[in-house]
């Protein structure tokens, strides 16, 4: 009996399927960052397209809900790593004296994240997420 039982448990964990963790090395754009962002339990609404920050590049503009502090997300993909440093070492430069607001980028990709309120808040929890994603933030505070 205990064998039938132990079998019939075995079978139905075989039939269970089991999520894979989302990989952050799969990120090299906007579609798979939010793609990772989403297996990782993050909600992400698009915002609209903005031009704001780096001049010459639009940024596709995302809010964070679903989470305790709802953030703030531009997402700039550039042309080349070169466009894209130039457009990091701007938003760096912006930022720098900010609290809570970083930005974080690896190849053509750059993020910069900001709590939705100036200074209300923090999403530890996004801020590790995109961390893993795209090293470690590249300035802010």
């Amino acid at each position: 009996m205990r064998l039938l039982l132990f079998a019939t448990a075995v079978l139905l964990a075989g039939c269970v399927s089991i999520e894979e963790a989302a990989d952050p090395s799969t990120v090299d754009g906007i579609d798979t960052l939010v793609a990772y962002l989403d297996a990782e339990g993050f909600t992400l609404e698009p915002a609209g397209l903005t031009s704001s920050t780096v001049p010459l590049a639009t940024a596709t503009t995302y809010r964070v809900t679903g989470v305790a502090n709802p953030s703030v997300l531009e997402v700039f993909e550039f042309e080349t790593d070169e466009a894209a440093r130039d457009g990091l070492t701007q938003l760096r430069a912006e930022v720098r004296s900010r609290v809570r607001q970083e930005v974080y980028a690896r190849g053509t990709l750059v993020v910069y994240y900001r709590p939705e309120r100036y200074g209300q808040g923090d999403n530890r929890s996004l801020r590790l997420a995109l961390a893993d994603a795209l090293g470690g933030p590249r300035g802010g505070a």
